[in-house]
């Protein structure tokens, strides 16, 4: 079930998820780069990675970003985003777009002001 609420905190609409989804046109980088930096455009401070995994996979048709057949979606994105622990200082993650061979798609994207 989802359910929307207005700045106050009102209920404004629920649904259940009745299996439509939005369909991704870009590469699962792409989509962990956006959800990663967001800029302050998503709250999700109560979510755990994998369960960001699980509702990006749930809400986006991601079926074209698939490397091989049979490959779990939930889980090659649960991996982007929990990035890998840097081996010089293990209280630094590192991302696939931290990689100077990686161009980033989403820089220009503003921060949210409220």
């Amino acid at each position: 079930m989802l359910e929307l609420k207005d700045v106050d905190g009102e209920q404004v609409m629920t649904t259940t998820n009745d299996g439509a989804k939005l369909k991704w046109n870009g590469t699962q980088q792409h989509m962990v780069e956006l959800y990663l930096q967001h800029n302050g455009w998503v709250s999700d401070s109560d979510l755990s990675k994998k369960r960001a995994a699980a509702l990006l996979c749930q809400f986006f048709d991601l079926s074209d970003t698939k490397k091989r057949p049979g490959s779990n979606t939930v889980e090659s994105i649960y991996q982007l985003l929990k990035g890998e622990t840097d081996k010089g200082d293990q209280y630094k993650v590192k991302y696939f777009y931290d990689q100077p061979k990686y161009v980033k798609q989403f820089d220009d994207i503003k921060e949210l002001r409220k």
